[in-house]
């Protein structure tokens, strides 16, 4: 759905759709798999113009899940989205008068488009990345792979024997102590 500022003038504009699963892929560097839909994600809400300059503001709330791989055991991660939001996006070349004032999270939350408006589902996709944590895991007690032998900790506990430190790091653990104990 294309929102156009020549629409917006004359009113906000209400929107309520469900994107299929596959609608949404994104590839993650290093990983063999990225970020993938696993239900459909369902959107709902208003967008309206705010200033006669063309500040599109887009609220609603949008639910699904994703799934990704876990960063500590390369299982599948699940990522619940079930979230409202409140966003701006402003025409590409005009900048809000802020003078010498400091960025605060509202000001995080600015976009900007190029033409007569911006299209719904780039403004979706850009939420659902943002929503996708930095480090996701399986389960919070995920116990990722053994550093030795790869299993997986979480199914099955291993025999390893951590490898020994090489001696010329052995002046580290003075240091370390110390720390730890902070």
């Amino acid at each position: 759905m294309f929102l156009s500022t020549r629409e917006l003038e004359s009113q906000p504009l209400r929107f309520e759709f469900s994107y299929p699963v596959g609608k949404f892929v994104f590839d993650q560097p290093g990983r063999k798999e990225g970020i993938r839909q696993s239900e459909p994600v369902a959107v709902n809400g208003s967008a309206e113009l705010e200033s006669s300059v063309g500040d599109i503001r887009v609220r609603g709330h949008i639910k699904t899940t994703l799934e990704t791989e876990c960063v500590k055991c390369l299982e599948k991660a699940a990522i619940h989205v079930d979230s409202d939001f409140d966003l701006v996006y402003l025409p590409v070349g005009v900048e809000p008068d802020r003078g010498d004032k400091e960025i605060n999270d509202k000001d995080a939350e600015v976009g900007f488009y190029e033409g007569n408006g911006l299209e719904l589902q780039n403004v979706i996709e850009e939420f659902l990345i943002l929503a996708v944590p930095m480090r996701p895991v399986c389960k919070e007690d995920c116990r990722g792979l053994c550093p030795v032998c790869g299993m997986n900790l979480n199914e099955t506990e291993c025999n390893c024997q951590p490898e020994e430190l090489d001696p010329r790091w052995s002046g580290l653990e003075a240091i370390k102590a110390p720390i730890l104990k902070l």
